[in-house]
């Protein structure tokens, strides 16, 4: 390549098979690409909680700009001006299928299509979608240009890993496609840095397995260190903000790397300090991620991770599920004055047994969480002034309405970001409508002119009011 250009996919490859995605840099940029570059593209994370909520302390009793925020999404008022909250949506495809309502409801979800019958005999013979998902779509529509198409995972989103599955799948490539979430940081991590069969071994065709990798990290040997030849000889080439941010970035994802503990033993991560990059924050060492106890470390971990590919644009879609739509997690073992006094029981039990006040103590921890999230990326200046958070659109959903009736009408979605492109700051109530017509009308922001999405019989046009 010429010595001022050099293609976005580019890759540092090294030893042992391990390519590292680049960031960001202006030498990706010709001349014609860099006039078009006046904005940062628009991102997209859909945060995902399943269960349904507690309707009375999740929806406002007014719609318009003069709602009161509820006891559920309380932990978002700092970001009430830069949300809406919407009621009144309906997962018509969900209701006009047979089968287990939260075997259906995660493939219904983000496609608005039928799930295929009878593929899995257990939770009312069930199957996967017959169709993309939204965020998977919007991937379709903007992601052709990074390293990462996308980046799907969650705490506790491993739930029958191999095997029946559809519950636990919420993102889908196309009919009978679903995307695995991964539920492990440290294999989060070898995904961001881009450890893949660049080298592989002559006799097996294969590259670095999890066994080398793991032996790596004994040997306290950084992944990062297989690609420093390659780094050297890049770095002549960089100019000096280029350099900067590379150097910043290798940084980062060092102080990251020395931090993750593997799935079995915990470690004594360290943490740094905040570099050029927005670094993220410290990240403790778990010893199992599999812990009901370990869920707000492993959400901090993945959210940190997920903002500094998200940043840097080495991908621009992150689907995050703390679990699938029959979720499992204990929430009395999560240590938070929020989740003070909630029954001992699983999510899914308690969504049927009660006490129903323990599921908006449960919604309102994911909020807070949320609003964790949200306060990150809004940190971050990007480089046509506005924060990460502006251009970013989170979509916080869930699969049901109510719990206890495994209800799809009126499913709580609440967008947050897209600054300017949203008519943030409200309460929309859009009764009658599907959950299609909201993919729809989202898409317009990433490009698309589609006039529907989803199945067929379930649209009903964009959704006004909606957008900027």
């Amino acid at each position: 390549m010429k010595r001022g250009m050099m293609d976005r996919r580019t890759l540092l490859r090294g030893g042992a098979g391990i390519a590292l995605a680049l960031p960001a840099l202006e030498i990706f940029e010709s001349s014609n690409v860099r006039a078009q570059a006046t904005s940062d593209p628009l991102r997209l994370l859909v945060i995902f909680h399943g269960n349904g909520v507690n309707q009375r302390d999740w929806y406002p009793s007014s719609t318009g700009t003069s709602y009161q925020m509820t006891e559920s999404l309380l932990p978002l008022a700092d970001f009430r001006d830069r949300m809406i909250v919407t009621s009144g949506l309906s997962g018509r495809s969900a209701k006009a299928q047979g089968g287990n309502p939260h075997t259906k409801g995660g493939a219904h979800l983000l496609t608005g299509s039928p799930h295929i019958d009878g593929q899995f005999s257990k939770g009312g013979g069930g199957g996967f979608s017959t169709s993309i998902s939204f965020d998977q779509e919007v991937v379709r529509l903007i992601g052709a240009g990074t390293p990462i198409p996308s980046l799907v995972m969650g705490p506790k989103a491993d739930e029958g890993a191999v095997g029946e599955t559809p519950r636990s799948r919420i993102s889908y490539l196309g009919h009978n496609q679903p995307v695995t979430p991964e539920h492990r940081p440290s294999v989060l991590f070898d995904q961001i840095v881009g450890v893949v069969p660049e080298s592989p071994d002559p006799n097996t065709g294969m590259g670095p397995t999890a066994e080398d990798l793991r032996l790596i990290r004994e040997q306290r040997r950084s992944v990062l260190d297989f690609v420093m030849d390659d780094v050297s000889r890049l770095q002549t080439r960089l100019g000096a903000t280029d350099r900067s941010r590379l150097e910043e970035y290798l940084v980062q994802l060092r102080e990251i790397e020395a931090t993750i503990a593997d799935d079995e033993a915990g470690g004594d991560g360290e943490g740094g300090t905040p570099r050029l990059c927005e670094r993220p924050e410290p990240l403790a060492s778990i010893g199992n991620v599999k812990d009901d106890g370990e869920v707000p470390r492993v959400t901090s971990q993945m959210m940190s991770l997920s903002r500094l590919a998200l940043q840097c644009d080495l991908t621009r879609v992150v689907t995050f599920q703390w679990q699938g739509a029959q979720s499992p997690i204990n929430y009395s073992r999560i240590n938070d004055p929020i989740l003070s006094g909630v029954r001992n029981n699983s999510h899914h039990g308690i969504s049927h047994d009660g006490p129903f006040e323990d599921i908006t103590k449960i919604c309102k921890w994911h909020s807070a969480q949320v609003a964790k999230v949200c306060a990150d990326l809004d940190a971050i200046q990007e480089s046509d002034g506005r924060s990460l958070l502006d251009n970013t659109l989170i979509l916080y959903c869930n699969e049901l309405s109510d719990g206890e009736r495994h209800s799809f009408d009126n499913l709580p979605f609440v967008l947050i970001g897209a600054t300017g492109k949203l008519a943030s700051g409200s309460h929309i109530d859009f009764s009658g409508r599907s959950n299609n017509d909201l993919f729809t009308t989202l898409l317009k922001l990433y490009g698309s002119d589609a006039a529907s999405f989803g199945d067929m019989r379930y649209n009903s046009g964009e959704l006004s009011g909606l957008l900027a």
